[in-house]
C-alpha cells in the first residue's frame, strides 16, 4: 500500500466513514472492525468487506464469516483494499485466487475553487432522468437499477446536481455532506458536449452548495486509470490522499 498523502486534515478513519455514511448499502454487518456491505447490485462501493479499525479474530476466522455472509446473501465475495485493513489481509486473498480489480485514488480539497452557478439546478432528490442520465458516463442498465434503489436508502443531505433541461441533462453530479466533508459523486457529461467545461461549473457549483452548509473539505474517488477526470480534478485543487483496490473471490 502506497504512503499516504494528503488527508484535508482528516483522519483516515474520518475519510472511509464518510465514503461509507456518503454511499448506502442496503444491508450492513458489523464483524470485529470489519463493515460488510451486501447488496443486490452489480458495484463494489455497496458490496464488499471494508476494514475499519483493527480486530481481535484470527484472520483466517473473520474472512470465513464474512465469505459464509457473502454466499449466503448470494454474492460473490469482494474485499475492498485500503490502508486501514490489516497488512495481511491482501497478500492472504492474493494466495486464494481473489482476482485484484479497479483501483482507485481518493483525493481531498479544500473549497478555494467553490463556485455558485446559476445555470447549474440543485435539487435534493434524484429525479428519474437524473438517475438514467448515469448512462453518459457509461453506466450499464444494471448500474443505473441499482443507483436508483439505493439512492432512495441515502440519508446523508445530497444535492442532485445537473446543467441542460431536466428531463434530459447535458451534465450531472452527486454531491453528499457528512461530517463536514462534501463528496463528490457521479460526474458526467454527454459525449456531444464534453469538454466545453460543464464539469468544472457541475463541480464548483457543489463545492459552494457544500460550503455554504458548513463544509471545509471535498472529497472523491476516481479511477487511476482515469486521465481525464485526474486532470479535472486537479484543475479543482484536489490531490492525492490514498489508493485502494478490490480483490474479488472465484465464483
Amino acid at each position: 500500500m502506497a504512503a499516504l498523502g494528503n488527508l484535508g486534515g482528516r483522519s483516515l478513519l474520518a475519510l472511509e466513514q464518510v465514503q461509507l455514511a456518503s454511499w448506502p448499502a442496503r444491508r450492513t454487518v458489523l464483524l470485529d472492525g470489519w463493515a460488510i456491505r451486501l447488496s443486490s447490485g452489480v458495484t463494489n462501493r455497496s458490496t464488499s468487506i471494508n476494514a475499519l479499525t483493527e480486530g481481535r479474530m484470527p484472520l483466517s476466522a473473520r474472512l470465513t464469516e464474512a465469505v459464509a455472509l457473502f454466499r449466503a446473501a448470494g454474492r460473490c465475495p469482494v474485499a475492498r483494499i485500503t490502508p486501514l485493513a490489516e497488512p495481511a489481509l491482501d497478500p492472504v486473498l492474493d494466495r486464494l485466487g481473489w482476482e485484484r480489480l479497479a483501483e482507485t485514488d481518493v483525493q481531498v480539497a479544500d473549497l478555494s475553487a467553490a463556485r455558485p452557478d446559476a445555470g447549474v439546478a440543485l435539487v435534493p432528490v434524484a429525479e428519474p432522468s437524473w438517475i438514467g442520465a448515469l448512462a453518459h458516463g457509461g453506466a450499464s442498465p444494471e448500474r443505473i437499477a441499482e443507483h436508483r434503489e439505493l439512492l432512495g436508502l441515502s440519508r446523508v443531505l445530497s444535492a442532485y446536481a445537473y446543467i441542460g433541461p431536466a428531463e434530459a441533462p447535458l451534465a450531472l453530479g452527486l454531491g453528499t455532506l457528512e461530517n463536514g466533508v462534501l463528496m463528490l459523486h457521479e460526474i458526467a457529461t454527454a459525449p456531444q458536449v464534453r469538454r466545453q467545461g460543464l464539469s468544472d461549473r457541475l463541480c464548483r457549483a457543489l463545492m459552494a452548495w457544500g460550503q455554504e452548509r458548513g463544509a471545509t473539505t471535498a472529497l472523491l474517488q476516481v479511477v487511476a486509470s482515469n486521465a481525464p477526470a485526474h486532470a479535472l480534478y486537479a484543475r479543482l485543487g484536489f490531490s492525492h490522499a490514498y489508493s485502494y483496490w478490490y480483490r474479488r473471490a472465484p465464483c
